[in-house]
This record gives C-alpha cells, sequence and structure tokens, in this order.
C-alpha cells in the first residue's frame, strides 16, 4: 500500500516534518531519504544523489538497506529520527501497528524524541561514545 503522504510532502509541511530538516545544509540528506523510500527526485536532487552515491538515478522504489559513511556530527540522528518518525506515522495511517519491526530501546526513544522536538538541552544527554 503507498503511503498518503510522501516524505517530499511531510518533509515541505511546516505541520508534519518539515522543520525538522530545514534549510540548504541539510538538502543531501533530504535528497538521500526521499530516494530511499522509493520516491522520485527533482533534477535537482537528482544530481545531488549522483554526487553522493555515484548513481546516475534513484531506486525508484523503497529499498532494504541504506549505508552510508558519515562523519562526526554530520546529521546522522536527525536524519534517522525523521526517518523513523515518517515510516511510523505511514504506519499508523495505513493501520500497522509495527513499522518494519522496529522496535527502538528507551535510549533510542529519546534520542528520537530530542531530535524531533528540537530539544538542543536533551539531545546528546543520552548519547554513548564507542571506541575501537
Amino acid at each position: 500500500m503507498k503511503p498518503r503522504i510522501s516524505l517530499r510532502e511531510a518533509l515541505s509541511d511546516p505541520n508534519l516534518l518539515g522543520s525538522a530538516l530545514a534549510g540548504d545544509s541539510w538538502k543531501a540528506w533530504r535528497t538521500l531519504l526521499i530516494a530511499v523510500m522509493g520516491e522520485e527526485l527533482t533534477a535537482d536532487d537528482r544530481a545531488i544523489f549522483a554526487k553522493l552515491t555515484g548513481r546516475e538515478r534513484e531506486p525508484l522504489r523503497s529499498v532494504e538497506e541504506f549505508l552510508a559513511v558519515v562523519g562526526r556530527r554530520g546529521g546522522k540522528s536527525r536524519a534517522l529520527a525523521t526517518f523513523a518518525a515518517k515510516a511510523k506515522i505511514s504506519a499508523a495511517l495505513m493501520g500497522n501497528k509495527h513499522t518494519f519491526g522496529y522496535k527502538p530501546t528507551p535510549d533510542t526513544r529519546a534520542k528520537l524524541s530530542a531530535a524531533l522536538m528540537g530539544n538542543k538541552n536533551n539531545r546528546n544527554s543520552k548519547a554513548r561514545h564507542v571506541h575501537h
């Protein structure tokens, strides 16, 4: 079943996810997430997608797995929290109880909530660093 609201629409609507990844600095993440959802890209988005992935075209279908190498403070948490929120919203709108079997831990729920709500004081309060 196709979602009632596309990710592109949700990211453009200030009443939905419009403020989650707003501004030019988030353009690459918005483009990647829209492509991951299987949505068609604009010509401008496609140029960004090609530069970041080395692929000429977006997949035009939802992908099973998305891998990215992203440095520290590269926007991973906020971008993926936005993606998770959209997936959960879509599932709820379609009457599904679960989304892709995704069950976040309490720590992850706190991070998702802080990232989506823009709570700068809480965003990193439960962050853990892993050293190799």
